[in-house]
């Protein structure tokens, strides 16, 4: 027989298993219809953001995301992905649309009228709030990567190899503009109808202040991709992108400085409003400021892979997207 020592050692190792067990269990818990049903609580991840889980699951890169309101949001990602939540982002409902191309970048104009773009030149749009999605011609089969409207009625796409396309009829039609460079563009920021940053590969910045009939360079002082830029007014503005770079421009884009983001991740997008910005990349970056940069708070998590997109509908509630069908919701700004 084993010293009571032993016993009592091998109980107390025993009661670890089970609980550890049990709390492998409850971990597992939380999984959602994609009907939009609530069947348990989701699984935490250590800071103020919680993984929502699909049924049936989704497994494809998901790429951006934006709230059209206070409680709807749209997703979209790999394979002609494109997902609805209605509540915040508690519950998803996916939504068929006519292509397989991955989508890259999203964007309502109002509740109603939104677009998504992606891969080989596909422009996608909804009239009906999203319950039903038609291709647009884009006249490229280039990658596009990024859209954004001032207005109802003026839109650019920035995509491939120098690829930039304007609208002035609301999206029903687009027409190629000549960048001047052979660079992916990544994102851009429409300012007005005759304003517009784009930024791309090689550290490159464009500004156009005619409408884009032409595009001229402005510099960055750094050789890394920039991934995405956003304005919170006509003159500041900023720039995330390789090797945790940030970047800041008070004069409308036409001189940047850097900022301290305190990763070395590359930063893939980054959002603004209710005087915050948010910036998301790999290895679970999340990154916040409520002073326009000059601090940032690491909210990085214990969710899978990189992230992609994040949008935000008020100071609190929020939504980020990622690797392997990730989606993170907040209700306390993330914190």
């Amino acid at each position: 027989m084993p010293f009571p020592g032993v016993l009592i050692m091998r109980l107390a190792l025993r009661i670890l298993i089970i609980m550890g067990c049990t709390a492998t269990v409850f971990a597992g818990c939380g999984k959602e219809e994609s009907v939009i049903t609530d069947p348990g609580p989701p699984k935490p991840i250590p800071s103020g953001w919680t993984r929502r889980a699909l049924v049936p699951p989704v497994s494809t890169t998901l790429f951006a995301c934006q709230f059209v309101n206070a409680t709807t949001v749209f997703v979209v990602g790999g394979e002609g992905v494109v997902l609805r939540s209605t509540n915040t982002g508690l519950g998803w409902t996916e939504i068929t649309t006519p292509v397989q191309s991955a989508l890259s970048d999203v964007w309502f104009k109002n509740q109603s009228d939104g677009f998504a773009v992606g891969a080989v030149g596909v422009i996608l749009r909804t009239t009906n709030g999203g319950n039903s999605w038609f291709e647009v011609p884009s006249g490229t089969t280039l990658n596009l990567y990024s859209i954004s409207f001032t207005g109802s009625q003026v839109g650019v796409i920035a995509g491939f190899r120098g690829t930039i396309l304007k609208t002035t009829d609301g999206g029903a039609t687009w027409a190629p503009q000549s960048s001047g460079v052979q660079e992916f563009l990544r994102g851009e920021h429409l300012l007005s109808p005759d304003t517009g940053i784009a930024v791309g590969d090689d550290g490159l910045i464009l500004k156009t202040t005619d409408g884009g009939l032409t595009w001229g360079v402005r510099s960055s002082d750094v050789a890394t991709a920039l991934l995405d830029v956003v304005f919170i007014d006509e003159e500041v503005g900023y720039a995330v992108g390789d090797a945790g770079v940030i970047l800041r421009t008070s004069d409308a884009g036409e001189s940047w400085l850097p900022q301290v983001s305190t990763v070395g991740v590359t930063l893939w997008n980054i959002w603004s409003g209710n005087g915050m910005i948010a910036v998301v990349g790999n290895d679970a970056t999340i990154l916040r400021t409520s002073n326009g940069g000059a601090t940032w708070e690491d909210q990085t998590n214990g969710a899978p892979g990189h992230l992609y997109g994040v949008w935000f509908a008020n100071a609190d509630t929020g939504v980020v997207v990622g690797d392997g069908g990730t989606i993170l919701r907040t209700t306390t700004g993330g914190r």
